[in-house]
C-alpha cells in the first residue's frame, strides 16, 4: 500500500471515521459515504447547554445522500449487512480526497456506487461531492440529495430554491440556498448547493423537499441497465448573502469536478512540499503522513484562526482553543509551514482584550488568557470544570508561542506592533499573580516568589502550590517580555526580571529531581509537566537534574489513560541524550497505542476512541523535528544544538524547514545529519 493512501476493505473490522477539511471547513466521513458525518466551520460557535459555555456549531449536513432501489433505502443498512460487496473506502492523503466504492447487492437490484468527497483547499468555503451510479437492472430509482438541518445546531432564516433546468443533452442542474444563524451570535451563514446531473435519465421527475427539518431535492427516474449516472454537488458555505453563495456554487459548477479537483490537489501538493519523509519503516511513514494530514487539514493560512484539540475532525472539546494549539500543534508547523502557524499566533493577538477582561475579573493586572477560548476570545470552559479558573499556565504558553514567532521570522515590526502588547500584558499578569515570601537563603533581597493554588499541566494535580511548569513558564514569560522590550526600545519594569530570577521551583535534593509541585509525593501524573522544563522551555537545569527528571517522570505517567503527547516529549529528551533505544520506545509509545483503524486516526488516550486528536499528532511531529533532527529555535533563528538520532530500523529522515526567509533541507541518517540551504525559486 502506498504511504499516501489509507484504506479499508472490511466492513466488519473496527472503524473510526476520518475527515476532509481545508482549515476553514470540515466534513467527517461515514462508512457508506452518504453524508452521515458532521460539518463544521472552524470559527462558527453557538450556545451550549451550559450557560458558561459555547460550542462550535454543527452545520446542517449539506452532503446527505440516499438511494432507493425500488425496494429499500441504502441509508437503512448497517455495517453487519451482507448486501454491500466489493467495499473499499480510501483516503488519499496527498489529494485530501475520500472515496467510497461498493456494490449494493439487494436481490436482483445490483448497483455499483462510487462517492468522492473533498473540501477545496484553494477555496475556503467550497465542498464537492460526486455520486456515480451504475445500476445492473432496468427500473425505477430514486435519489435524495438533502441539506439536513436536523443534524445541525443552526436556526433557519430563509430558504430559496431554483427549478431544474436542462443545460445540455443528458445534463441538467438545479440549486438552492439555505440561510441560517447560530444562537447568541449576530451572524448569518449561507449554504448554497448546485446539483449537476449527467446521464441518460429517462422519465426524470424531481420534487423539492422542505419538510421535517430537511431541504433539498428528490429525483425519480427510470434507470437503464449498465448505464452510468452522475450527481455532482457543489456546496458554497460562508458568511455570504444568498445570491453570492449560489453564485459561488454556480461558478464552481462551471469549472467542474475535474478542474476543481486539480486545483485542490495542486494546493495540497504545495503543502506537501513540507512532507516529512522516512525510509526504513513503512508503517511509521504512514503514521506520520496521517499526522501531518490531520494537522494541515485543521489550519489555514491567513485565517487568523487557531486549532482545537480535535482540529476539524469533530467539535470535540467544543471546538475551543486550548494550550494544545500553542505548545503542541503550532510548533509542529512553525518551521515546516510558517504561513499556517502565523494564523495561530494572530488568533491570540486578536483576542488580547478578552484576556485583559479575564485578568480584571480575577483582580490581576495585564492579560489572563482563557483556558478554553472561542471566536470571542473569552473563557468558555464549562462551569463544572476547575481548569477555567486554575489552569493558568496557558498565559505563559501564549507568550512563548508569540516569542517563537519572532524567533522564526526576526520580524521586529511584528514584534513591536503585535507581539509586544501581548508579551507585556502576559508579563504584567504574572508579576501581579505571584506571592512574595521571605527566603532566609537570599540576602539581597530576602524574598522568593510563589504561585499558589493552581491546576498543573498534569491535570490530576489541582489546588497545588508552585507547579514546576507553571512557575518556570511564568518566569520565562517575564524574561521574554523583557527581551522584547529591549529589542524594540521599550522600558521593561525591573520587577519582571526580579521575579523571574527569584521564582521558586520545588526540588528534592536527595533524589536531585524537580518536584512537580510543592509537596509532590510520587503520584501518577496525567501528562507531561516537569519534563517540559527541558523541552520546550530549555530551562537551565543542571544536566544531572534534567536527566533524572526524564527518567523519573517517565515512570509516573498514566500510560493507560493519559494523552499521547507526553511520550513525544520523552522521545525528544531521549534523542537529545543520544539514546536510540529509548527514543525508539518513546516514539512508538507516542502514537502506536493511540492509533485507530483504518485511517490511523489519533485517539486522545489508549483506552478510548476520542478522535482525531490533533494534539497527539502535533506531539509526534515535534518529536521528529526537535528530537530526531535535533533542531531548536533560538533568538538567532534556526539552530541544531542537539545530536541527530534515528529510531531503530530507520535509515533516513528528510524534512524541509523554513526560517527567517531561508529554506533548509535536513537529512538525518545513522551516520549523521546534513543541513543544506535550498536556493529560492527563480
Amino acid at each position: 500500500m502506498s504511504s499516501w493512501t489509507l484504506a479499508t476493505n472490511n466492513l466488519l473490522a473496527p472503524y473510526t471515521p476520518t475527515f476532509v477539511a481545508n482549515g476553514a471547513l470540515g466534513i467527517t466521513g461515514d462508512w457508506l459515504g452518504i453524508g452521515k458525518g458532521d460539518c463544521h466551520l472552524a470559527d462558527l460557535f453557538t450556545r451550549s447547554s451550559d450557560p458558561a459555555d459555547t460550542v462550535r456549531a454543527r452545520l446542517p449536513a449539506f452532503h446527505a445522500l440516499d438511494i432507493h432501489n425500488g425496494l429499500h433505502w441504502l441509508g437503512g443498512l448497517d455495517r453487519n449487512t451482507s448486501l454491500v460487496r466489493g467495499y473499499r473506502q480510501e483516503l488519499d492523503l496527498r489529494a485530501a480526497t475520500l472515496t467510497t466504492r461498493y456494490r449494493w447487492h439487494d436481490g436482483d437490484r445490483r448497483i455499483d456506487i462510487a462517492i468522492d468527497l473533498f473540501v477545496c483547499r484553494h477555496e475556503p468555503g467550497l465542498a464537492v461531492q460526486r455520486l456515480t451510479l451504475t445500476p445492473h437492472f432496468s427500473g425505477p430509482l430514486r435519489l435524495s440529495a438533502l441539506t439536513d438541518e436536523r443534524r445541525g445546531d443552526l436556526l433557519r432564516d430563509q430558504l430559496a430554491a431554483e427549478p431544474l433546468r436542462a443545460t445540455a443533452p443528458n445534463r441538467a442542474d438545479l440549486g438552492w440556498t439555505l440561510l441560517c444563524s447560530p444562537a447568541q451570535r449576530d451572524t448569518t451563514v449561507a449554504i448554497a448547493t448546485l446539483l449537476q446531473l449527467a446521464g441518460p435519465f429517462e422519465a426524470l421527475e424531481h420534487s423539492f423537499v422542505d419538510t421535517c427539518g430537511s431541504s433539498g431535492v428528490q429525483l425519480t427516474f427510470h434507470a437503464q441497465a449498465d448505464a452510468t449516472y452522475t450527481l455532482t454537488r457543489y456546496v458554497a458555505v460562508g458568511r455570504l448573502d444568498a445570491a453570492d453563495a449560489l453564485g459561488q456554487a454556480r461558478r464552481a459548477g462551471e469549472i467542474g469536478y475535474a478542474g476543481l479537483h486539480a486545483a485542490h490537489a495542486a494546493a495540497w501538493e504545495q503543502l506537501w512540499e513540507g512532507a516529512i519523509e522516512i525510509e526504513g519503516d513503512d508503517h511509521a511513514q504512514r503514521v506520520v503522513r496521517a499526522a501531518q494530514y490531520a494537522v494541515l487539514s485543521s489550519l489555514r493560512a491567513g485565517s487568523r484562526w487557531s486549532v482545537s484539540p480535535m482540529g476539524l475532525s469533530s467539535r470535540g472539546y467544543g471546538g475551543h482553543i486550548f494550550w494544545d494549539a500553542d505548545i503542541w500543534i503550532y510548533p509542529a508547523v512553525l518551521l515546516t509551514h510558517p504561513e499556517l502557524a502565523q494564523s495561530c499566533v494572530e488568533y491570540r493577538c486578536d483576542r488580547l482584550e478578552g484576556a485583559r477582561a479575564k485578568a480584571r475579573q480575577y483582580g490581576y493586572a495585564g492579560a489572563m488568557f482563557p483556558w478554553e477560548s472561542d471566536d470571542l476570545g473569552v473563557e468558555t470552559t464549562p462551569s463544572w470544570a476547575p481548569c477555567g479558573q486554575y489552569e493558568q499556565h496557558i498565559t505563559a504558553c501564549v507568550a512563548i508561542a508569540a516569542w517563537q514567532w519572532w524567533q522564526a521570522t526576526g520580524d521586529l515590526v511584528w514584534l513591536r506592533e503585535r507581539g509586544w502588547p501581548l508579551l507585556r500584558d502576559c508579563a504584567n499578569f504574572w508579576a501581579s499573580r505571584v506571592t512574595p515570601q521571605p527566603d532566609p537563603e537570599r540576602l539581597d533581597p530576602q524574598q522568593v516568589y510563589h504561585i499558589r493554588d493552581v491546576q498543573a499541566a498534569d491535570e490530576y494535580a489541582i489546588h497545588v502550590d508552585d507547579n514546576a511548569w507553571t512557575n518556570a513558564s511564568a518566569a520565562r514569560c517575564l524574561q521574554l517580555a523583557a527581551r522584547a522590550a529591549a529589542l524594540i526600545g521599550e522600558t521593561a519594569p525591573p520587577l519582571w526580571e526580579h521575579v523571574a530570577e527569584r521564582m521558586y521551583l520545588p526540588f528534592d535534593p536527595e533524589r536531585r529531581i524537580t518536584l512537580e509541585y510543592e509537596g509532590y509525593t510520587d503520584a501518577i501524573i496525567k501528562q507531561a509537566d516537569v519534563v517540559l522544563l527541558t523541552y520546550p522551555l530549555e530551562w537551565p537545569l543542571p544536566a544531572d537534574v534534567a536527566a533524572n527528571n526524564a527518567r523519573y517522570y517517565a515512570t509516573r505517567v498514566d500510560a493507560d489513560h493519559g494523552p499521547a503527547m507526553t511520550y513525544a516529549i520523552h522521545a525528544i529528551l531521549a534523542a537529545a541524550a543520544g539514546d536510540r533505544a529509548l527514543l525508539s520506545e518513546y516514539l512508538r509509545r507516542s502514537y502506536e497505542p493511540n492509533l485507530r483503524p483504518p485511517f490511523l486516526s489519533f485517539s486522545e488516550t489508549p483506552d478510548q476512541d476520542y478522535c482525531t486528536f490533533v494534539t497527539g499528532a502535533g506531539g509526534l511531529l515535534q518529536a521528529l523535528l526537535f528530537g530526531c533532527c535535533g533542531a531548536r529555535l533560538t533568538d538567532e533563528g534556526l539552530a541544531f544544538p542537539h545530536p541527530p538520532t534515528l529510531p531503530s530500523g530507520w535509515t533516513r529522515l528528510r524534512v524541509r524547514l523554513r526560517c527567517r526567509g531561508s529554506t533548509y533541507q535536513v537529512v538525518v541518517t545513522p551516520e549523521g545529519r546534513e543541513v543544506q540551504a535550498i536556493p529560492p525559486a527563480a
